[in-house]
C-alpha cells in the first residue's frame, strides 16, 4: 500500500481556520503536520508603548515568531522530511535565509491570501516560490498562478441551531476605522435608528481601541455582547438571530468576507451592503439581501415583518453556503495539486 501523502501547513494561530483544513487533508488520506507562529507574549504595557513610537509593532513582532517558526522548526523539517506540498496560510514578511531554505527544499508552495494585497503586502513574500496563489481579492491576481478562492468556513463549528433567536437583528465584524469605515457607518445608522427599542438587537465586534469603542456611543438597548468571541460562541450566537448584517470590508477591489459564508451556513437571514461582485460567491435576494444606505433601515423592518420571506433567504444561503466550506476549498487545492 503507498504511503500517504504529506502536507505541511504554516499557518497564523488561528485554529478556527487551521484546523478544519488541517482535518480536510487528513479525511482526504493525506497526512497534515501545523507549524504554527503567534503573537510573542510580551506586556500589553511594553506592547502598548512600542505602539506609540510605532503604529506597526505589532506586525512587526508576529514577523519574528513567523520567521523564528520557519527557521527552528519548518526548514529543518523540510530538509529532513520533506512533505509532498507546503500550504502557507496567510504568511508574513520572510527573511532571506529563510526564503532560500524553502526554495531549496523543491517542495511545491501553494499560497492562500487572509488579506487583500491592499492591506497586507507581505503576505505575498513567497509569490515568487509559489505554484498557486489562492486570493479572497479578485483584483490581486496578477497570473495564471492566481485563483479567487476566498477563506471558507468550518460547518461542524458554523451550522443551524435548534434554538429559539436570541436576537431578531444582529451586527457583526471589526470596525478598525483603516479598513470598516463603511460597516461602522451601518452600525451607527442601525444603533442611532428606532429599532434597537423595538427589537432584539446586538454586535459582536470592536475598533480595536477600547478608548475608541467608547466614542461610538452605543448605549443600551443596544446590546454590545463583546469585542470578540471564541468561533463557537460566535457561531452559536450568530445561529440564534432572525438577521444578521455583515458588511464588508472597504480595502481592496473585491474582497469576499469569510463570515458571508459562514453566517450563511447558520441558515439565518443576512443582509449585506449591496456589491454586485458577491453574486458570483451566491445568489442575490435569494440566498442573501443586498442593501444600500437608502434601503437598510427599512430593509430590515421589512425582513422581520416577513417570517416567511426570510426563512426562504435563509435556506437558500444555506444550501448555497455549503459548496463553500473549507472541505470544499481543500477539495479545489487537491485537484491543483494534480494539475502540477
Amino acid at each position: 500500500m503507498p504511503d500517504r501523502p504529506t502536507v505541511y501547513l504554516l499557518t497564523y494561530n488561528d485554529t478556527a481556520v487551521a484546523n478544519p483544513i488541517a482535518r480536510a487533508f487528513e479525511e482526504r488520506g493525506w497526512t497534515c503536520r501545523q507549524f504554527v507562529y503567534a503573537m510573542p507574549k510580551v506586556s500589553p504595557t511594553i506592547i502598548g508603548l512600542r505602539k506609540v513610537a510605532d503604529p506597526m509593532v505589532e506586525r512587526k513582532l508576529l514577523a519574528g515568531e513567523y520567521n523564528r517558526i520557519i527557521r527552528d522548526e519548518l526548514a529543518p523539517a523540510l530538509q529532513s522530511d520533506p512533505p509532498d506540498l507546503l500550504l502557507v496560510m496567510k504568511g508574513h514578511r520572510i527573511d532571506a535565509d529563510n526564503f532560500a531554505a524553502i526554495n531549496a527544499s523543491g517542495v511545491p508552495v501553494f499560497l492562500w491570501f487572509y488579506d487583500s494585497q491592499e492591506r497586507f503586502q507581505h503576505q505575498g513574500d513567497l509569490v515568487p516560490l509559489a505554484k498557486k496563489i489562492y486570493v479572497i481579492d479578485r483584483s490581486d491576481i496578477a497570473d495564471d498562478r492566481y485563483s479567487w478562492l476566498p477563506l471558507g468556513f468550518d460547518e461542524e463549528v458554523y451550522r443551524p441551531s435548534g434554538n429559539d433567536p436570541l436576537f431578531d437583528i444582529f451586527f457583526i465584524g471589526k470596525l478598525e476605522p483603516r479598513y470598516y469605515k463603511t460597516r461602522r457607518e451601518y452600525l451607527l445608522m442601525l444603533a442611532r435608528s428606532e429599532l434597537p427599542k423595538r427589537y432584539r438587537v446586538g454586535f459582536i465586534g470592536t475598533t480595536g481601541n477600547r478608548i475608541r469603542d467608547r466614542l461610538l456611543g452605543i448605549k443600551p438597548p443596544f446590546q454590545w455582547l463583546a469585542p470578540r468571541m471564541p468561533a463557537d460562541n460566535y457561531a452559536a450566537t450568530i445561529a440564534r438571530a432572525r438577521v444578521v448584517v455583515n458588511v464588508h470590508q472597504d480595502d481592496g477591489g473585491e474582497p469576499v468576507n469569510p463570515m458571508f459564508f459562514a453566517t450563511a451556513g447558520c441558515r439565518v437571514c443576512q443582509v449585506l451592503e449591496q456589491r454586485d461582485y458577491l453574486m458570483e460567491w451566491m445568489t442575490p435576494n435569494e440566498a442573501y439581501v443586498p442593501v444600500t444606505r437608502d434601503t437598510f433601515l427599512s430593509t430590515l423592518e421589512m425582513l422581520l415583518a416577513d417570517h416567511a420571506g426570510r426563512k426562504r433567504v435563509a435556506e437558500a444561503g444555506y444550501q448555497q453556503s455549503l459548496k463553500h466550506t473549507f472541505a470544499s476549498r481543500v477539495d479545489r487545492m487537491l485537484q491543483d495539486f494534480d494539475a502540477i
